[in-house]
């Protein structure tokens, strides 16, 4: 298969609660054409409503600009879970998150934390990770 012929697609769905005007997750896909690459962020907030969907906005919207940059992806998830403050009571992050740099004919990195791990599929078959 020539690398031509090869392609990335991206999706995701979100689902607010009843009752609530805001969900708790946010994602962010991202292509850069010039370089071949598509980006995904994916972060779920602690519970529900603003408050969840603010501190899930805000990591996706790190995450995108970090993956993006190219910058130290360790030195980029510190700097994330820094910002985000822990649960007093659950004594958890507020948000997790997953993230997808995949580079057309390359490598794809993916980095999670506190998600669960994601699932690579090549037809019917898992393929380990």
């Amino acid at each position: 298969m020539a690398s031509n012929d090869l392609f990335v697609e991206m999706e995701c769905q979100q689902f607010t609660k009843t009752g609530q005007h805001a969900c708790g997750d946010d994602y962010q896909l991202q292509t850069l054409e010039n370089e071949n690459r598509s980006l995904a962020v994916l972060s779920d907030g602690l519970g529900s409503g603003i408050k969840a969907h603010l501190l899930a906005n805000m990591t996706t919207t790190m995450g995108i600009r970090f993956l993006r940059s190219n910058t130290d992806i360790l030195k980029s998830v510190e700097t994330m879970m820094d910002s985000l403050p822990i649960c007093e009571v659950r004594k958890i992050s507020y948000a997790t998150f997953s993230m997808a740099d995949l580079r057309l004919g390359g490598v794809t990195h993916i980095i999670e934390m506190g998600n669960p791990q994601y699932i690579q599929l090549r037809g019917e078959i898992e393929i380990p990770a």
